[in-house]
């Protein structure tokens, strides 16, 4: 039997550079500029204005890099019920159902302060990891 490359590999080779575009981006390139700058901040963070991407392009990518890897402050809590213990041993009916609805609630709150910080944190590759 020959050996033969799949089918889809061809596919896949020919048409690679249509959905991967050749950039010069690894650590030992010198092209560092706005589309870099503007390729990092996608990858890294939910992308960046038009002001993030120029202000990243003005620093070195090693800077850039270290700004995006800085420990951040903790954010404050989305409510003081994040620290009440949960418990649901012993409840009726009615309390379980109590529960489930305040759960609800809680859980609305809980995405609404996520997707907040998110819109609010400038470099936010630590809410994108999570």
């Amino acid at each position: 039997m020959e050996n033969r490359i799949p089918l889809n590999y061809h596919y896949v080779s020919k048409y690679a550079h249509l959905r991967y575009p050749r950039t010069r981006l690894h650590a030992s390139g010198t092209t560092w500029g706005p589309a870099q700058a503007q390729h990092l901040l996608m990858r890294a963070a939910f992308g960046g204005s038009p002001a993030e991407i120029a202000a990243a392009a003005s620093q070195s990518r090693e800077a850039i890099v270290e700004l995006l890897l800085a420990d951040a402050p903790l954010p404050p809590p989305p409510g003081e019920w994040v620290t009440e213990p949960y418990i649901t041993r012993g409840l009726t009916d009615e309390q379980r159902k109590e529960l489930r609805r305040l759960n609800r609630q809680r859980f609305g709150e809980l995405i609404a302060w996520w997707l907040n910080l998110l819109l609010q944190t400038p470099y936010n590759l630590r809410e994108k990891m999570v």
